[in-house]
């Protein structure tokens, strides 16, 4: 039922509940209830007049607006609709009841629910925008090819939609169903748009998303895939080709017959630059002989990138399948060679390759064992020049200590005569303080890279000088001579 007829049909519902009421105060005895009914009835009739001439007046501005649409857009050769706000189809031109039929209750989602996938959204996302900004246009990807979806904003609720088809030239077009290489057609976000009967028939449905067909999660034009098929995986050559606004166009192309051993160029073999081939999971395909000699004596069969190499941070694998699929760029890292006889390290350089449609990393080897030796070199002088600088900041705040403690060292001596029994004890405090300023010098020194000037010492002298102190330290049970 339509809106008109639903409205006309609760008019006719109060006007009879008005009759109703005008008669039951007809024949009411209580006045007050005969005057009660007849105000009901008298405003259930001005209630449905008001509203017949409201239904009236929109009758006419519809058919004003229908009469404008007709002049504008009746004669047009793309087919063209009206809809109000809920997407009921209000007016459809000539061109429009000829490519998709004439059905009054049709809503403009029911028109267009087979040409492409989720119109609802599509419409819907178009007349928001066109209620905001006052038109919008579109276009979505169609069996045929696409439509460029146009959309005005004619009234505060009614819209002119005009579609325009697009038949593509190339093979996604009707061509696509009868095409033997199976294709579909995605946009970027997965979602398949189309699929031809090859694919149908390989898969044994149509497919939905891009990750119900492949197996693995990301793949490159020209590489190897494995096909979910009805059957069981299927090998396929994958192409991709860029296709009109947003869409992917891919195809699936038979995959040629191989071995997994890698047939070795003589070229790669001899080439003066070490060269290794890895699969995408890590195995070793293939190594010239530039690398063999790089590492030495170490076998290498049956090994795989984890096996060879030890990065000094994160595990080589997932630097390998980083670069792989692509989630990192080519780069080069300093690995330790895992089993090699004594400590070595090699600069490798991993770049993505394809070869037979299979993915996988090539990787540039150079001798680094040298440049990390010289690396630790420079971490140890790192190291020293920051003793040293450490030393010197010691040095200078011990200085300070020490002249504090000879100045009142050097007080108390001019307090006591030599008889003094405290007199030989301050003096070994002032004379080790000397020596202590002495090691704090050369500190200095070395925290300045000054170059020390070395000097005769009687040895004798120097340890009559601790006798004194050293008489303390021994104890009673050793004596300490001078020679």
């Amino acid at each position: 039922m339509s809106a008109t007829g639903g409205l006309s049909g609760r008019v006719a519902w109060v006007l009879a509940a008005a009759v109703v009421s005008l008669g039951l105060a007809f024949v009411a005895d209580d006045r007050l209830l005969q005057a009660t009914l007849a105000v009901v009835g008298l405003s259930l009739i001005g209630l449905t007049l008001a509203v017949r001439g409201l239904s009236q007046l929109s009758r006419r501005r519809e058919a004003r607006l229908a009469a404008q649409l007709m002049v504008l857009v009746g004669e047009d050769a793309a087919p063209c609709f009206s809809t109000d706000e809920l997407g009921q189809v209000l007016f459809r031109n000539a061109s429009a009841m000829a490519r998709f039929g004439d059905n009054a209750a049709a809503t403009l989602v029911g028109v267009l629910h087979e040409q492409f996938a989720s119109p609802s959204a599509v419409l819907f996302r178009l007349q928001s925008r066109a209620a905001n900004t006052g038109a919008a246009r579109e276009d979505v990807v169609t069996r045929r090819g696409h439509l460029r979806l146009s959309v005005h904003r004619v009234a505060e609720d009614r819209f002119l939609w005009r579609i325009e088809e697009f038949q593509d030239r190339t093979p996604t077009g009707r061509g696509a169903e009868a095409l033997s290489l199976p294709m579909v057609v995605v946009n970027r976000a997965g979602v398949v748009l189309f699929s031809n009967e090859s694919m149908r028939k390989l898969l044994g449905e149509r497919p939905k998303r891009l990750d119900r067909i492949f197996l693995q999660p990301r793949f490159a034009s020209g590489e190897e895939v494995q096909v979910s098929a009805l059957n069981g995986p299927v090998r396929a050559i994958v192409a991709e080709v860029e296709g009109l606004g947003d869409r992917r166009e891919v195809f699936l192309l038979p995959a040629a017959e191989r071995s997994d051993a890698d047939t070795v160029s003589t070229d790669f073999e001899n080439v003066p630059v070490a060269l290794m081939k890895f699969t995408a999971d890590g195995a070793l395909r293939s190594l010239n002989k530039a690398a063999r000699d790089l590492l030495g004596e170490m076998p290498v069969t049956g090994l795989g990138f984890a096996d060879l190499f030890e990065d000094l941070g994160r595990p080589v694998t997932d630097w390998l399948a980083d670069v792989v699929s692509e989630r990192l760029p080519a780069g080069a890292e300093v690995l330790r060679v895992r089993r090699a006889t004594e400590e070595s390290f090699v600069q490798v350089q991993l770049r993505r390759i394809v070869e037979q449609g299979r993915s996988g990393a090539l990787a540039l080897l150079s001798d680094a064992t040298a440049m990390k030796k010289l690396e630790a070199q420079f971490t140890q002088s790192q190291k020293m020049q920051a003793i040293g600088q450490l030393a010197g900041g010691i040095a200078h705040d011990f200085n300070n200590l020490l002249t504090a403690i000879s100045g009142h060292c050097d007080l108390l001596l001019l307090h006591h005569d030599r008889d003094d029994g405290d007199f030989a004890d301050l003096e070994q405090i002032r004379q080790n303080a000397n020596r202590a300023a002495g090691l704090v010098n050369q500190l200095l020194a070395f925290s300045r890279k000054q170059t020390l000037k070395p000097e005769k010492l009687d040895l004798q002298d120097v340890l009559s000088d601790l006798t004194h102190l050293l008489n303390r330290l021994v104890g009673e049970r050793v004596t300490l001579a001078g020679a």
